[in-house]
């Protein structure tokens, strides 16, 4: 492929990169996104883009942009989700290190993927690295992108051993992204790098939390997909999913779907919690875990205490669990983080 020689005859001594962007519409931010990556430094960067059927005039100047640029446009028929996009992007390159980049950020200086690389090959059991991701606009940390626990955030300027990965800007070992089998392409959206994370750790590989590895995000006043028109659907299906497929027995499925059905309602979206609810129970049906054996879905006891020790559940009553958690306003942009322990 042209991309791969040019690159390879720029400096052969460097780490390789595949840098992996989705878009779907938004082609200004796409277009930035894309221009940070091909102003990185130090590595041999190989950029990879899936357009999730854009519109014709935007997906017409996304092609102009990338014409000519040491770019590979990938473009599909229809909007397959974040998690299968991002396995075929991610299995378009074979460099040992894959960075993906939401479409709305932009990395943060031209040394990120550098210092990003620098980490995991520092540590050959490191299988990946969550950035630190900063609003855009006020420089501030991105609260809506934090996935660690709430107690962690007075120390977003430092690292730390994490479960998982924030999506808008990571970093993943290729050999741990094989051995865990990539994302799952049923996910679509919401809770997808959890659930490889989770795959990732069982796979005898590491996470950590690298704050000066910097992505700035573009928050928007809305959300991509906002609660009413679809947001919490996929939230609780997928939760519900991912709990069934690492072992949660028939009860612990069932308090968490009263606690999602109890919130829905609080907040106007039962209808959409009822649908996340069968939908997520048909996702069970086709995953029987009884099937074959699914090693990386059985989580070694080390590994559910290493998740448990970064995401520590708070000593407070059943009572206060209701109003804090379940008997609570969405938030706009927050990520749902309850729940997070296997």
């Amino acid at each position: 492929m042209q991309q791969d020689k040019e690159i390879e005859a720029m400096a052969p001594e460097l780490p390789a990169v595949d840098v992996v962007i989705l878009s779907l519409n938004r082609i200004d931010d796409t277009i930035a996104a894309i221009a940070s990556a091909l102003e990185q430094k130090a590595v041999r960067k190989h950029i990879w883009i899936v357009d999730q059927a854009s519109d014709a005039l935007q997906h017409t100047r996304l092609r102009a942009f990338v014409n000519g640029k040491p770019v590979v446009l990938k473009s599909l028929r229809q909007n397959v989700g974040v998690s299968a996009g991002r396995n075929i992007a991610s299995r378009m390159g074979r460099a040992p290190y894959i960075v993906a980049l939401d479409n709305d950020a932009v990395f943060s200086s031209p040394h990120t993927l550098e210092r990003a690389i620098a980490h995991l090959e520092a540590d050959p059991m490191l299988g990946a690295v969550g950035f630190r991701i900063l609003n855009y606009f006020s420089r501030e940390d991105d609260a809506s992108s934090w996935v660690y626990h709430q107690k962690m955030t007075h120390h977003a300027s430092h690292e730390f051993p994490a479960a998982q990965f924030v999506g808008a800007g990571h970093a993943v070992r290729r050999a741990a992204f094989d051995a865990s089998g990539g994302y799952d392409d049923d996910l679509f959206f919401a809770w997808e790098e959890l659930d490889l994370s989770y795959r990732i750790l069982n796979a005898g590989y590491k996470i950590k939390y690298a704050p000066d590895v910097v992505v700035l995000h573009k928050i928007s006043p809305e959300c991509r997909i906002e609660w009413r028109e679809g947001r919490y659907y996929y939230t609780v299906r997928n939760r519900l999913y991912i709990h069934w497929k690492y072992g949660a027995t028939f009860w612990r499925f069932a308090r968490s779907a009263t606690g999602f059905l109890m919130k829905g309602a609080y907040n106007g979206l039962l209808g959409q919690t009822l649908s996340g609810l069968i939908d997520a129970i048909r996702l069970c049906r086709k995953f029987d875990r009884s099937a074959f054996d699914r090693p990386l879905y059985v989580l070694r006891q080390d590994v559910k205490d290493y998740i448990r020790e970064c995401n520590p559940r708070d000593r407070i009553s059943i009572w206060d669990r209701l109003r804090e958690h379940t008997f609570s306003r969405l938030p706009g942009l927050a990520f749902i983080c309850a729940a997070c322990s296997p």
